[in-house]
């Protein structure tokens, strides 16, 4: 599919003499998918699910196996096993992880009774063996799901989305070996079923929700320790699964009604939805995205081709795919997760169950 240019008439200029040609037609945009790598092993993935990518290291938590794995990326076409921990106690039905330094710090929600809320801290210095540094376990008792989908670190704080009740944790982090629970922002109107939770600067978080929401809420963690709801907006996504920032702009999956939608973020007070794209066969159930630095859009579709789908939001009013899907059955029936770092995505596929890798080449007009 061509992209639409701003500008006419269409010009190029012929490399041998310099001279301009009006009328040339310039090439198509293009983001060409491969998959370059993948990686299986029965002991350390035997559940990948949540990803945290860190310098040449990535984290992969397993609650099945009750396991956290480190698998080394230096070269994408060759990542490897460098090891991890198992705990059947402290990594009982972990989900989300991430990274500060030299720890991780993950939680779960034990899959036997007594069912707490649960987070632990590890000792990743050495990658390829964790240890133990703390554990914190409070008074939330989900029944029956994971505690927290999704996790990410702002300074010297953690942050979890908690889905059954509706809202965020905030643990210090300042002491590795010491958590402890900051605050908790539970609101079922703004943070119902929150499922991710992203960064956006220093002082702000994204949050959607699964099950058939809309919103993108923006939260306030300047102080950590009194969270409040800086603003909600409601996209024309439903069961928004997924959320990525790039610059001033939030991209949200709905899964449930196969739209993109692209927001402007650059005033986390007052969000807007600038553009969207619906398409029930290409975009057919987006469960998760992956956003490059040019503003391509990669969405995962669950639907029936499984596809990976490439989506240019460089004009955020118009979004359109460009390129063909990468289809194939990559997982997307389960839930995962995806990194992308520069020209490398990263998958978790718990149907493989392993890794997977891909390479992306974007031509661009």
């Amino acid at each position: 599919m061509s992209r639409r240019t701003p500008w006419s008439p269409i010009f190029d200029v012929e490399r041998s003499t310099g001279d301009i040609v009006v009328g040339a037609t310039p090439p198509a945009t293009t983001a060409t998918i491969v998959e370059i790598d993948t990686l299986t092993d029965a002991t350390y993935l035997p559940g990948p699910y949540r990803l945290a990518l860190d310098g040449n290291t990535l984290w992969v938590t397993n609650s099945t196996g009750s396991r956290l794995t480190s698998v080394d990326v230096t070269d994408p076409t060759a990542v490897s096993v460098l090891g991890g921990v198992q705990d059947t106690t402290n990594l009982n039905g972990v989900a989300a992880v991430s990274v500060s330094g030299s720890y991780a710090f993950t939680s779960h929600f034990p899959t036997s009774f007594p069912q707490y809320s649960s987070w632990a801290s590890w000792d990743i210095s050495t990658p390829s063996a964790p240890t133990l540094a703390d554990t914190l376990t409070a008074g939330f008792a989900p029944s029956g799901t994971t505690q927290a989908w999704a996790s990410v670190i702002i300074g010297n704080t953690f942050f979890g989305a908690h889905p059954v009740h509706d809202g965020i944790i905030a643990i210090d982090i300042t002491t590795p070996a010491s958590l402890s629970i900051l605050d908790s922002l539970f609101d079922v109107t703004n943070l119902t079923d929150c499922t991710r939770v992203i960064a956006s600067g220093a002082n702000h978080l994204l949050c959607v929700g699964s099950s058939s929401e809309t919103y993108l809420t923006s939260v306030d963690v300047s102080t950590p320790s009194a969270m409040v709801i800086a603003d909600t907006l409601t996209t024309s996504a439903s069961s928004t699964l997924d959320v990525k920032a790039v610059g001033d702009k939030a991209y949200v999956a709905g899964f449930s009604n196969d739209t993109l939608s692209v927001c402007d973020i650059s005033d986390l007070t007052s969000m807007t939805e600038v553009g969207t794209l619906a398409d029930g066969t290409d975009l057919d159930g987006p469960i998760f995205l992956g956003v490059s630095a040019s503003g391509i859009a990669y969405v995962f579709a669950r639907g029936s081709s499984q596809s990976i789908v490439p989506v240019d939001c460089r004009v955020p009013a118009s979004p359109e795919i460009i390129s063909t899907a990468l289809t194939s059955a990559y997982g997307l029936a389960g839930f995962g997760d995806v990194v992308v770092s520069g020209s490398t995505i990263f998958m978790s596929d718990p149907t493989l169950p392993g890794i997977r890798v891909f390479s992306i080449t974007e031509n661009l007009n």
